[in-house]
């Protein structure tokens, strides 16, 4: 005799997942904006920030903190610094450092 096992699948739409998607979704359209354009303007604080190396280790353990998270959401971060960074190398050996000072006014 067989015996029927009833087995409901429920949607996995829980909070989580949820917010996942987003983070992942806003990541991507950066990515897109952002990685479309070669030699990005990024905000002084940004470029300022660029040269001390504890602000590349924290984005390190940005990317590691997010693979805890999620696979999806650390591949889009990683791409987002990696795009940052490529555009940091240029603008850093492209321009002196007397450049990328804001006018004055």
């Amino acid at each position: 005799m067989k015996t029927k096992v009833k087995v409901k699948l429920e949607p996995y739409m829980n909070m989580d997942t949820i917010l996942q998607a987003i983070v992942v979704a806003l990541f991507f359209a950066w990515n897109a904006v952002e990685g479309a354009v070669f030699e990005n303007t990024y905000p002084l604080a940004m470029v300022n920030l660029y040269r001390y190396p504890i602000f590349r280790i924290l984005f390190l353990s940005l990317i590691l903190i997010s693979v805890e998270w999620s696979k999806y959401v650390a591949i889009m971060i990683a791409f987002a610094l990696f795009f940052y960074i490529m555009d940091m190398e240029v603008t850093n050996t492209k321009w002196s450092k007397s450049d990328l000072k804001r006018p004055s006014k």
